[in-house]
């Protein structure tokens, strides 16, 4: 039996930083605060002050 650290999906998308996905999207790092604080778009908190987003996530998100 082996293992592996491959997402179940396969999916190896280089998660991005706040400034990368809003300058990709165009739009304010505070838009984008507002966005998660309304659970608008995925993420993950890395600390206080750091998130990260898989962009394939994201526009998902907002194609709804």
């Amino acid at each position: 039996m082996s293992t592996t650290n491959a997402s179940p999906a396969g999916n190896h998308e280089k998660p991005v930083t706040s400034s990368q996905i809003a300058d990709h999207l165009q739009i304010t790092l505070r838009t984008l605060a507002n966005w998660r604080a309304q659970k608008r778009i995925p993420y993950w908190k890395i600390n206080a002050r750091n998130f990260r987003y898989r962009l394939s996530d994201v526009e998902k998100a907002l194609a709804k």
